[in-house]
């Protein structure tokens, strides 16, 4: 890559025609373009690259995506801002001056990729950028400013989690709340507030501990009804069903290491990217790569039961209940090695359970939030099954 005037331009000598560097720097994609996103253009010193195009000159139009288009062999994408940074830019200069002395608050809070700080280029090419400011007011006060429409802190959280905020959130509505949107809540970004908005926010840092504990407790019980499942797939030879039993334990170590990290998870999107951020993720991640990589029961079992010390390690860690095994056992007497039939750790940690709606939830079985026993994105995410989902949680 060679500067010219300033710039950075790329020479396609490879045969592949591609240059890494620019490749992952431009967020996985090439960009030539005729107009560009207002977060592609970046505050104070500008980086800009020139990209030569690998189409032919007849077919310099073809759309490559929403907004973007070839405009002849080169074209030239500025640095990538972040949508926050453009938020909190845009409030600061044209929002802000407009509502002195107008109680508000102002962030950027709930859904998008930006609100995670995980956006790139890619992100920006539908609902990003700095109009996606969000500007809340008393009930009763309706506002619109450069095109912002406003809410009030009821409405968005009735809307987002359908949570009426004069409550404290109940046990059901913790356990039918997404991790995704708590997410969402805690990781956004307040850049002003006059009405109390960071006091309701304060509300979801986390679970509350017996919640926690339920949680946690729920994680290993679905670890116990798969572990041994794995190895005996495999050993009648069923690797396709032995690998989606071993994706499966995968995804649920990684969401037990969100737990004991006391961290909410993200949606599939983002699981692994934010995983990787754990302070667990340094030794675990590469031992549940390899156990998606093994190839035949008796290798995954070896890897797997690694996977498994790491995390029961980490339990004995936070001293929630006397130390457990950390060492996987063999299942009965099959050649299959299971580590909470081992320990019993979801019942061990249930023990500690002290709410009695909570010990109540949790005598009806371990079915954890409704991130753990649902992958439908409508259950999830959307508030019209709330009122069917906290019925699970239900007790007199």
């Amino acid at each position: 890559m060679a500067a010219v005037g300033g710039l950075h331009r790329i020479n396609r000598e490879r045969s592949d025609g591609v240059d890494r560097e620019l490749f992952e720097a431009l967020g996985g994609g090439w960009h030539g373009v005729e107009r560009l996103p207002s977060g592609l253009q970046a505050q104070g010193s500008e980086v800009g690259v020139w990209v030569e195009s690998l189409l032919p000159p007849n077919l310099v139009d073809i759309p490559l995506c929403r907004g973007f288009r070839w405009v002849g062999y080169s074209a030239r994408v500025e640095k990538f801002e972040q949508g926050l940074g453009l938020v909190a830019s845009f409030y600061g200069r044209d929002v802000l001056p407009k509502l002195r002395g107008v109680p508000h608050a102002a962030g950027r809070i709930g859904e998008g990729s930006d609100v995670l700080g995980l956006d790139d280029v890619m992100s920006s090419d539908h609902d990003w950028g700095a109009q996606r400011l969000q500007i809340f007011v008393p009930d009763g006060v309706s506002i619109e400013v450069e095109g912002i429409r406003s809410m009030t802190p009821r409405e968005f959280f009735r809307d987002y989690l359908a949570y009426d905020i004069d409550c404290s959130p109940t046990v059901a509505e913790w356990l039918t709340f997404s991790e995704q949107k708590l997410l969402s809540i805690v990781k956004g970004a307040i850049f002003h507030d006059e009405i109390g908005l960071r006091e309701i926010r304060t509300r979801f840092t986390y679970y509350p501990h017996d919640i926690w504990l339920y949680q946690v407790a729920s994680a290993w019980h679905r670890i116990g009804q798969e572990e041994h499942l794995v190895g005996r797939a495999g050993y009648v030879g069923d690797e396709l069903g032995a690998k989606l039993i071993a994706s499966r334990l995968v995804r649920d170590l990684m969401r037990l290491s969100f737990l004991y990290e006391r961290r909410y998870a993200p949606y599939p999107k983002w699981f692994g990217t934010v995983f990787g951020t754990l302070n667990i993720a340094e030794e675990l991640q590469p031992l549940l790569l390899s156990v998606l990589e093994a190839s035949g029961w008796e290798e995954r079992d070896a890897r797997l039961s690694a996977a498994y010390r790491v995390v029961a390690r980490k339990h004995n860690s936070w001293k929630i209940t006397a130390p457990l095994p950390e060492e996987p056992g063999p299942f009965f007497g099959r050649p299959f090695h299971v580590i909470h039939l081992a320990g019993g750790f979801a019942e061990k940690i249930t023990a500690q359970i002290e709410d009695p709606k909570v010990r109540a939830i949790a005598a009806k079985g371990l079915i954890g939030s409704v991130d753990m026993f649902s992958d439908s994105t409508d259950v999830v995410s959307h508030t019209c099954w709330s009122s069917e989902m906290r019925q699970l949680f239900r007790v007199s």
